[in-house]
């Protein structure tokens, strides 16, 4: 059977392109990484692109996505990748400066693996006490300089393509057909070899906000743990997918509007991934719904006042296929719910302020489990700093903390 594809439409060669073969008019079978590799993602497809499409969407999409978390992916110890397993990415961010009795904070340009690298501020510090010795005075003043904390900045338009670009791949890898998904993205060819040269996903991103206690509950007042999740699902005539990026960045994507789905559902799952990152998932859950399920059994003592959620998602057998599909509204008696499909609710009852906060809040639980094992700052590292830097690092502190969310 042959294979074409999904960007650039060619007819794939099912075979690996031999390293000296640079004829790019033929294209061969390639893997690509569903959620991107330098995230972390193990999840690997030979169906969604052909091996020249693979390499222009690594430059057109995930280079840029990628560098979005090059701060939170550099802290990660033992972060499971499949290749370039030892490289470490290079982030911008604050550090603090010391200088016998003098502490300053100081922009760092360039920090790789918690320690900076490049510091234009912090040569020209140096460079007005004078030019004698310079190389080895800034040497030292590098070596005795730590990362207070990193630039963190989400840019709306780079993530949303990032995370649209993960749901489109994972809906082909699920074996949903192309036609469903031809009006979520744009193309443009070019070239010698009329290659993919632009590309544009034009789906709905809506971020993801818990609407009732029991997911609130497993959110904010669990153990936090490091993972990512997909869950691909219909619901009527639209097709989902749910992204949870290091337990942390959790969105929904609208792919279609104009799906068929199954008649005799009113959702239906067609596939579900679930990843720890740092460990070998085999030794843990099996699944996300395993994974809520271990959380749910500490639940109990908020059941009395808030059981309403909680029976609606757990029953005997474990957590419901509905799970972060349907928010449940009211119930009537009997085993009988009002509910409403997830994104839905979060459009018709929220506002960006609500949002703003729960990811703020998920932001800090990140940051805190990333540094828990790494306490390098201490309360003496911030003596002898002026108030003028100390109110800076304050307004620095917040805004690296309240990443923006991606709008439509």
């Amino acid at each position: 059977m042959k294979e074409y594809c999904i960007y650039c439409g060619k007819e794939i060669i099912n075979q690996k392109r031999a390293s000296n073969n640079k004829d790019y008019s033929q294209v061969f079978k390639s893997s690509e990484h569903i959620i991107q590799n330098a995230l972390g993602g193990k999840l690997e497809s030979e169906k969604i692109c052909c091996d020249r499409c693979n390499y222009h969407m690594e430059k057109l999409v995930d280079k840029k996505f990628c560098v979005l978390f090059a701060a939170l992916t550099s802290k990660i110890e033992g972060l499971k990748k499949t290749n370039n397993t030892n490289s470490k990415p290079v982030y911008s961010g604050y550090a603090i400066y010391s200088n016998e009795d003098t502490k300053k904070l100081v922009q760092a340009e360039v920090i790789k693996k918690s320690n900076v690298k490049k510091s234009q501020e912090l040569i020209d510090i140096e460079k007005h006490n004078g030019l004698d010795n310079l190389d080895n005075r800034l040497r030292n003043a590098i070596k005795n300089t730590k990362v207070l904390f990193n630039d963190f900045k989400l840019e709306n338009e780079i993530f949303k393509q990032g995370l649209s670009k993960i749901a489109f791949s994972y809906a082909i890898h699920s074996g949903i057909e192309k036609k469903y998904l031809d009006n979520s993205f744009n193309v443009k060819l070019g070239g010698d070899h009329d290659e993919l040269v632009e590309i544009k996903f034009n789906t709905k991103v809506i971020p993801y906000y818990p609407g009732n206690e029991f997911d609130k509950y497993i959110e904010l007042n669990t153990d936090f743990q490091l993972t990512h999740n997909l869950i691909l699902f219909s619901y009527c005539q639209q097709l989902w997918c749910y992204i949870d990026l290091f337990n942390t960045f959790q969105y929904y994507v609208l792919l279609s509007n104009d799906y068929k789905c199954r008649d005799e559902f009113r959702y239906y799952i067609y596939n579900e991934d679930y990843q720890y990152m740092q460990t070998d998932a085999n030794t843990l859950y099996k699944s996300y719904k395993e994974f809520i399920w271990s959380k749910a059994q500490t639940y109990s003592q908020y059941r009395s006042k808030n059981k309403m959620s909680y029976n609606f998602y757990i029953n005997e057998d474990g957590v419901c296929s509905y799970y972060r599909l349907e928010n449940p509204l009211e119930y009537y008696g009997e085993g009988r719910y009002q509910f409403i499909l997830y994104p839905l609710w979060i459009i018709q009852a929220l506002n960006q302020s609500d949002i703003s906060k729960y990811t703020t809040t998920k932001f800090v639980r990140l940051n805190q489990y990333l540094i828990k094992d790494n306490p390098w700052l201490t309360d003496k590292d911030f003596e002898n700093i002026s108030d003028v830097d100390m109110e800076k690092i304050y307004d620095l502190w917040l805004n690296s903390h309240n990443p923006k969310t991606s709008e439509n």
